[in-house]
C-alpha cells in the first residue's frame, strides 16, 4: 500500500515543478482566464490538497478528476480557435527555414504604459543581444527587429545563429539560478506575512541578492569556458565579459518581474553538397 508520505513527496516534486515550469512560456494565457490550471495556481490548487488532514490516494485522485473536468470547457474552446485559424489560413508566424529568431516579452505593468521607458527598456536589450552577438560572431551590428506585438509588449528579433544559440545556454542557467531562489523567496514571503520586520528580513534579502550575483558570476566564467568566443584581443574580452555579467544581470531582474526571453529555429535547411 502507498504510505500518505510517499503520496505528500511525490506531489511536492511536481508542484515545484509546476511552479517554475511557466517561466518563459506563459505568453498570453492570464488574459485567457485559464492562469488556474497552469504555473503557480495550478501548484497552488494542488498544494490546497495536500494539507488536508486525511489525503489518499483515492481522495487526491477525486480532486484531480475535478480540476481536468474544470478544464475540458477552455480546451474545448482552444480547440475551437485552432480550427478557425486553420479555415481562414491564419498561420503560425515562424522562422524563415535557415533563419533564427530571439523574442522578448515586456510586461506592460512593468513599464506603466510609458514610452520613456519603453524606450529605456529597448536600449538596455539591444545592449544584452550586442553583448551575446559580439562575443558568438565577433562582430557588433545592429538588431533587426522581424516584428512587434503589443498586447503585452513583445519584440522579435534576427539574430545569428552562433548568437541564438549563446543566448539560449545563458537565459537557460539564469532562469535554472532563477528556480534556485525561489524557495528561499517564498520562506522570506511567508516570513514577511507572519510578521517578521523589514529589519529582521534585510539578512535574508542580503542573501539572495549575494547568492544571484555570485550565480551571474559563475555563469559568466562558465559561458566563456564552455563556448565558443570569437573575441580573441584579450582586453576587448576582458570588457565584454564584465558587460556580460551587468547583462545577464538584467535577464535575472527581468524574468523576475516577467519578462520572458525565447528563441526559436527555423526548419532546418539541408546541406545539399554532402561533400561537405
Amino acid at each position: 500500500m502507498i504510505s500518505q508520505t510517499c503520496v505528500r513527496g511525490s506531489w511536492k516534486r511536481l508542484i515545484l515543478r509546476l511552479k517554475t515550469h511557466f517561466l518563459r512560456e506563459r505568453l498570453e494565457i492570464s488574459r485567457a482566464n485559464i492562469m488556474k490550471y497552469l504555473g503557480n495556481s495550478l501548484a497552488d490548487r494542488i498544494d490546497t490538497i495536500l494539507t488536508q488532514n486525511e489525503i489518499t490516494l483515492a481522495v487526491a485522485s477525486d480532486q484531480i478528476t475535478q480540476i481536468t473536468t474544470d478544464l475540458q470547457d477552455p480546451y474545448n474552446y482552444l480547440k475551437t480557435v485552432v480550427v478557425a485559424f486553420e479555415t481562414l489560413n491564419i498561420d503560425k508566424d515562424e522562422p524563415a527555414p535557415g533563419e533564427v529568431e530571439a523574442s522578448v516579452m515586456l510586461p506592460r505593468s512593468s513599464i506603466n504604459n510609458s514610452l520613456r521607458s519603453l524606450g529605456a527598456e529597448f536600449r538596455e536589450l539591444e545592449q544584452i543581444f550586442a553583448d551575446v552577438t559580439e562575443l558568438a560572431t565577433g562582430s557588433r551590428p545592429s538588431t533587426s527587429v522581424r516584428s512587434i506585438a503589443s498586447s503585452d509588449f513583445s519584440v522579435y528579433l534576427e539574430l545569428a545563429p552562433e548568437a541564438a544559440a549563446f543566448l539560449a545556454v545563458a537565459v537557460e542557467r539564469v532562469i535554472a539560478l532563477y528556480r534556485n531562489l525561489l524557495e528561499i523567496r517564498r520562506i522570506r514571503s511567508e516570513a514577511s506575512a507572519a510578521g517578521l520586520s523589514d529589519d529582521q528580513l534585510r539578512g535574508v534579502d542580503k542573501h539572495i541578492a549575494e547568492r544571484m550575483d555570485q550565480g551571474v558570476d559563475e555563469t559568466v566564467d562558465e559561458l566563456f569556458i564552455e563556448m565558443a568566443i570569437a573575441v580573441s584581443d584579450d582586453s576587448r574580452r576582458n570588457e565584454l565579459k564584465v558587460s556580460l555579467r551587468r547583462s545577464l544581470s538584467g535577464v535575472a531582474a527581468r524574468i523576475d518581474r516577467g519578462y520572458q526571453f525565447d528563441v526559436r529555429v527555423g526548419e532546418i535547411l539541408e546541406d545539399v553538397d554532402k561533400g561537405r
